[in-house]
């Protein structure tokens, strides 16, 4: 099974989208100091996927957006991707998962037919070279869901033919021995609804239940909007399907509610409890997560918040000190500016 309680379910998104960055060695070093296990990138840049060869960090890379849609239409255009971009770094390069766009679903100008297709090819692609323990799936938004409060009442939208799209999904999912990687984001929740979501229900700051729902009790927001997807699957026959969060955090700056407190809050407690293997109230006993984003990254376009979800700064510096447990989870002689990234709770 993939999802484990150990502490190595935690990873981190490593996004380039900016003109400041440490080379990839360096990057790496600061992610081992770090013992996040697992990273996310978003394409199969050779000088980054080289850099993590050897590294004991086990990887999940993309095919993007733009190139999903020749892969869904040639078998061929499948096999040239995995021997042209995974062949020659693989094994030394432990790629994971292959993500296969990243929030396709939630864009209507791209061609969602052709997703389910691509990920199709490139199973049968891996199968063929022999890399069958490398997992194929696809990051969702939570918008895909139709509704969401309370979770038990999850359920997937089904407007412009996203249903067959969905249904599908899941049955490739499923048949593969993967996993459903959805994006969740509190901070986006909180911000369009602060009326009736209070601030520290969104940051895991409140120990009092504040959601029943069929006899379970919701003390965080998170929580809820996982189960919602799972409930979400449920209603679709897929209860047993393993669930991934790919992308998770809040920033630091550029909104109302961005501040490095409330970051350092969400962060240090998403790391903390996921670490810990507790699960939800739904499906108690561990959930895979990648923190976003390591880095803050200087070219992101939108608002100005999009610059401020990292948890370093280009020059390795941490933008806040994330509380941890008693118990070690870095060395405290990793000897680099991000040693003091994360400190004891007190």
């Amino acid at each position: 099974m993939f999802v484990s309680c150990s502490c190595q379910d935690i990873g981190v998104n490593y996004g380039r989208v900016a003109n400041n960055l440490p080379q990839p060695d360096q990057v790496v070093n600061l992610i081992k100091s770090l013992q996040f296990k697992r990273v996310k990138i978003f394409d199969t840049d050779r000088t980054v996927l080289r850099a993590f060869a050897n590294s004991g960090i086990r990887l999940t890379v993309a095919v993007t957006n733009q190139e999903f849609s020749s892969i869904a239409r040639s078998s061929n255009a499948a096999s040239d991707w995995v021997r042209n971009r995974i062949a020659p770094i693989y094994p030394a390069t432990n790629v994971e998962f292959i993500a296969v766009g990243n929030e396709v679903l939630s864009d209507p100008g791209l061609p969602w037919p052709d997703l389910v297709p691509s990920m199709w090819n490139l199973r049968n692609a891996l199968n063929s070279l022999g890399f069958n323990q490398i997992k194929v799936t696809t990051p969702i938004a939570t918008d895909i869901l139709k509704e969401s409060f309370p979770p038990s009442a999850g359920e997937f939208r089904s407007d412009n033919g996203r249903d067959s799209v969905v249904n599908s999904l899941l049955g490739f999912l499923s048949s593969t021995n993967s996993v459903f990687m959805a994006n969740v984001y509190t901070f986006f929740a909180w911000q369009g609804n602060p009326r009736d979501i209070s601030l520290e229900y969104a940051l895991f700051q409140s120990n009092d239940v504040k959601v029943w729902d069929g006899g379970k009790g919701y003390t965080n927001l998170f929580d809820a909007m996982v189960d919602a997807i799972y409930s979400a699957m449920e209603r679709k026959g897929y209860g047993n399907l393993p669930l991934a969060i790919g992308e998770s955090g809040w920033p630091s700056g550029g909104a109302p509610g961005a501040t490095v407190e409330n970051a350092k809050a969400f962060n240090s407690r998403l790391i903390r409890r996921t670490r810990s293997g507790v699960g939800t109230p739904r499906k108690p006993g561990g959930l895979a997560a990648w923190v976003f984003a390591l880095f803050n990254e200087n070219q992101k376009g939108g608002p100005e918040l999009e610059r401020h979800f990292g948890l370093l700064y280009p020059n390795g510096s941490p933008v806040y000190p994330l509380q941890r447990p008693r118990h070690p989870i870095v060395r405290e002689d990793a000897g680099n500016n991000s040693s003091s990234l994360l400190h004891s709770a007190a």
